[in-house]
């Protein structure tokens, strides 16, 4: 079994069998044009990071996450067709891809998320942004002044995209955070032995 699992998605396209489009499937999708125009791949790549139930989303660092789904979807980058398609993801401006990632989301109407998503992908067009290696007729104080800027901004957001996470997802993490506690009283050996043997409390 998959460690990746999408069945609280939008759209899982686990479901569709071997040698069945997405979109066979799941005819209904063909009346946007977002999902029309886009090949498998562009959909399943489209509802993993767009999606707020795509188990994707939980992988924070770009490139981990979209390594991790190319692996899951068992697209190689051994040829020019591929790595564009892997790029033009990261950078979020592959031409298919992205509109239907607006779609999804469109779909899943929630403002909160839709705001959220926009906004993570502003912060790391700055991060992007900052990057860039100084120009050789800039000014050190223009140089440092466009830097500055830049991390104003991302600060800003940065606080933005804490508080619509909070809204969004520490609910999911406090639940989860109260299943480990559980699951860490039974580890003690008390409780442990009282769970496989009923009764033992009673010895």
């Amino acid at each position: 079994m998959s460690k990746y699992d999408l069945s609280r998605c939008v759209i899982d396209y686990t479901l569709v069998p071997d040698r069945t489009r997405v979109l066979e499937f799941y005819p209904e999708l063909s009346a946007y044009p977002e999902f029309k125009n886009a090949t498998d791949n562009e959909i399943k790549i489209a509802i993993s990071i767009a999606d707020i139930n795509s188990p994707f989303i939980k992988i924070k660092e770009p490139v981990l996450r979209l390594n991790a789904l190319f692996e899951f979807l068992d697209i190689g980058l051994k040829n020019p067709k591929t790595q564009e398609l892997y790029d033009q993801t990261l950078n979020y401006t592959h031409p298919r891809v992205i509109p239907a990632c607006c779609r999804v989301i469109q779909i899943i109407n929630n403002h909160d998320y839709a705001i959220w998503w926009t906004l993570n992908l502003s912060f790391y067009d700055l991060q992007k942004e900052s990057a860039i290696p100084r120009a050789t007729n800039e000014t050190t104080a223009k140089y440092v002044d466009t830097k500055s800027s830049i991390t104003n901004q991302m600060d800003k957001i940065g606080e933005k995209l804490k508080t619509y996470e909070a809204r969004l997802f520490n609910d999911v993490k406090l639940k989860q955070a109260l299943v480990d506690n559980e699951l860490k009283k039974i580890s003690f050996f008390p409780e442990k032995m009282a769970e496989q043997f009923p009764g033992y409390d009673n010895l």
